[in-house]
């Protein structure tokens, strides 16, 4: 059984929290106890909950465990619960299977934990064409009694498998992730100040920090290409940097193709300002440019790279972007 992470023991009871890996609720029921022959009412246990699903970027499959401990039991009879066990069985709908299982029959008994876990596979078959799945956990008890839910828990969200990000990532290796988490890419503005402090001036002036992912190497060439074309004439060691990324549908081929144009920055003493390209322009269409040290452009472009695939970021997917001190 995996260790439940603090972000699901922390959270509000009751209440569904993720990221872009985990899925998790604890929350409360309780049991009743009735004689099997004439139907008395017997006692009640008080059971506290954990439901927790949790994958991993580098491998097609996932887990659902569920932890209950039985914190209460209030008896009008002795023994109200003698020889009552409690046990789950495992579900996935769409693109998907239950592998191995193991949550037995156990006893209800004060201070008892009850676990079990399941895993479960998507049915990937080629690259580029993820393949989802939703999990979910039935209770049961016996002798019969009413349990918490007669029908299925079903996780709220789904879980994504895919074999490989696009045509062009090296990461090809299968691997899941929680779609429904929209990723995050942070920079760092102490250790890439000039291209941070880029983003945040284009952002500031309206373009947008929410983006779409777009893995077509060529295609990402050609915004390269339209955001610094080559003619420009590049102040000694340094690099044109632009934004939105040219790796997303927001770059700026896609915005000159629909009459946007580009901007620039004075952000002195930092050599940003490109004489080619107007200041003070504001609105969320365009893109924006600036000269940064070469080495910078490079290690933030290479963040970003890392980013798409530690995050198993595919074609089409939005992500954040948040500069960090």
């Amino acid at each position: 059984m995996a260790a439940v992470p603090a972000f699901c023991t922390n959270a509000t009871a009751g209440v569904w929290v993720f990221d872009r890996t985990r899925i998790c609720r604890q929350s409360q029921f309780w049991l009743d106890a009735f004689d099997i022959v004439s139907g008395r009412y017997r006692g009640t246990a008080t059971i506290y909950e954990m439901i927790y699903t949790y994958t991993s970027i580098d491998a097609n499959v996932w887990y659902t465990q569920v932890n209950l401990v039985v914190t209460d039991i209030l008896a009008f009879e002795p023994g109200a619960f003698d020889g009552v066990k409690f046990w789950a069985t495992f579900d996935c709908v769409a693109a998907c299977w239950v592998g191995q299982t193991n949550f037995p029959p156990q006893d209800v008994s004060y201070g008892a934990m009850i676990t079990g876990d399941a895993s479960f596979s998507a049915s990937v078959v080629l690259p580029q064409q993820p393949a989802y799945g939703v999990s979910g956990v039935l209770y049961h008890s016996t002798p019969r009694l009413p349990v918490p839910d007669p029908d299925p828990i079903w996780m709220p969200f789904n879980v994504r498998c895919d074999i490989k990000i696009s045509a062009d990532d090296e990461l090809s290796s299968e691997g899941c992730i929680v779609p429904m988490w929209r990723p995050v890419f942070y920079l760092s503005e102490s250790g890439y100040s000039q291209v941070a402090h880029h983003i945040r001036a284009a952002i500031n002036s309206g373009l947008p920090s929410t983006l779409q992912r777009m893995a077509d190497r060529n295609a990402a060439r050609r915004n390269g290409d339209a955001a610094c074309p080559r003619s420009w004439t590049r102040p000694f060691l340094h690099e044109c940097d632009e934004y939105p990324f040219r790796s997303t549908y927001q770059g700026a081929r896609f915005e000159r193709d629909a009459g946007y144009s580009g901007r620039t920055h004075d952000l002195a003493p930092e050599p940003c300002l490109i004489p080619a390209l107007p200041t003070g322009v504001t609105g969320n269409r365009g893109w924006s440019d600036c000269w940064v040290r070469d080495g910078q452009n490079s290690g933030a472009g290479g963040k970003l790279g890392y980013f798409y695939k530690s995050n198993r970021v595919i074609d089409g997917e939005w992500f954040d972007v948040v500069l960090a001190l």
